[in-house]
């Protein structure tokens, strides 16, 4: 069987799941030091990633270490903008190996989905630092829209770990029901979205899915092992 899917997978968060995880993805999402990460942790990632194949991509925050990223935060624009562009710089600055993608982390990721003032400073800092990159984003989200009017190729990303609500938005890690903790259910989701491109909603409903990449997220709990049985289970 051919596979006819991409996997990506957020790391350099501190979880040390790196060494194990790079055999198992196609590509990965650095942290910049936003929400974790740092210069030397940036370097050690993108050195396992060019020894696994796996194409690299930064995964810039907001700069919000004790909260992880997670919560949206009321920051002036240009300090928005300036911090985004260290993080970037940082990274670029540890990389000969070729950029891939940038994807925005937590609260980033979804306020770039979804506001316009926020998705513009994102494709403002791509466009100057790593213009031909790929901006991976939520399906029909405010930055997919604006990356393809800058002329900038876009992914479409699932999340093989987290539920959906029926509008496609996520459901938020403060709800209990965030995140797919057993294999049943994640083999469930991995097995509709890469061969009918739908989930099951948390209200219960189908919500079609044609993404170009698959996320599993490095701080889930058991993430290696859970990704290791998702491709067991692809290949039987």
């Amino acid at each position: 069987m051919n596979k006819s899917f991409h996997i990506n997978a957020d790391i350099g968060e501190g979880f040390g799941i790196e060494a194990e995880m790079m055999p198992l993805i196609d590509s990965c999402n650095i942290a910049c030091g936003g929400h974790a990460g740092s210069k030397e942790e940036i370097s050690k990632a993108i050195a396992l990633a060019e020894k696994n194949d796996v194409k690299i991509g930064a995964h810039p925050s907001y700069p919000d270490l004790k909260n992880f990223g997670r919560i949206s935060m009321e920051i002036n624009l240009d300090e928005l903008y300036k911090s985004i562009k260290q993080q970037m710089i940082l990274f670029l600055n540890e990389s000969s190996y070729t950029l891939n993608h940038v994807k925005a982390h937590g609260a980033l990721y979804h306020d770039s989905a979804n506001k316009p003032k926020i998705a513009s400073i994102l494709i403002k800092v791509v466009l100057e630092l790593c213009p031909h990159a790929i901006i991976v984003t939520l399906p029909n989200s405010i930055l997919e829209k604006l990356g393809k009017e800058n002329n900038l190729t876009i992914w479409r990303e699932g999340f093989i770990d987290r539920r959906y609500h029926d509008n496609g938005q996520l459901v938020s890690r403060a709800n209990p029901s965030a995140t797919l903790s057993t294999l049943e259910d994640l083999n469930q989701q991995f097995y509709t979205l890469i061969n009918h491109q739908y989930v099951k909603t948390l209200e219960g409903n189908t919500l079609s899915l044609k993404v170009d990449t698959l996320c599993i997220h490095g701080d889930h709990p058991n993430s290696v092992r859970n990704l290791k049985s998702l491709m067991i289970s692809f290949k039987q």
